[in-house]
């Protein structure tokens, strides 16, 4: 299985194709609305695409079971500027980030469970920055939380939801800058 996401217009409207390598076989051509983000489950059961607004923002997150028409919506975001989706390092989780600058939303979905709803890990509040990924079978959050300007790494088991069951891992430092990590299966860059 491979998918691409094209734009061939030049205005951010991205068209999303799936292709069957083995078989030679396009699956998806149907989806002419996207905004450069999809996911497939580990499986390769479904299709997880990122869909826009009237307006042109990326708002609204879509599942479809591969080689079937039709999707199903999971989350539209009417009030944000900003929707962001991926599968995490590990490919347990789709992630859905919105975003407005100031605060920080987070919802996911498990893999193990593909067509539930996206859970909230961490509830949009006022000054709250945050991204999450997984590594070795935790909850692995970069935040600013607690002042931390310059960012600090949590961890979380997956069933321990808010900042409430966020347990530091690396501190936040003054001076250093902590941008994205990239977690890896024995190592974690940052």
């Amino acid at each position: 299985m491979f998918g691409g996401s094209v734009d061939q217009t030049g205005f951010g409207i991205f068209a999303v194709l799936v292709r069957d390598i083995a078989r030679g076989k396009l699956l998806v051509t149907d989806i002419s609305n996207g905004h450069n983000g999809f996911a497939f489950s580990p499986n390769g059961t479904y299709l997880y695409w990122l869909s826009r607004s009237d307006k042109g923002r990326p708002s609204t997150i879509f599942r479809r079971a591969i080689g079937k028409r039709g999707d199903t919506r999971i989350y539209d975001e009417k009030n944000w500027c900003i929707v962001s989706m991926r599968i995490t390092a590990a490919g347990g989780y789709v992630v859905i980030r919105m975003f407005n600058g100031d605060m920080t939303e987070v919802r996911m979905v498990s893999m193990d469970c593909p067509t539930t709803e996206p859970f909230v890990l961490q509830p949009r509040t006022q000054g709250l920055r945050y991204n999450v990924d997984e590594w070795n079978g935790k909850l692995l959050i970069l935040t600013d939380a607690d002042d931390a300007i310059d960012f600090k790494l949590m961890m979380a088991g997956a069933d321990k939801l808010g900042r409430a069951g966020w347990q530091p891992f690396v501190a936040h430092y003054a001076g250093r800058l902590i941008a994205a990590v990239h977690p890896f299966k024995g190592h974690l860059v940052r």
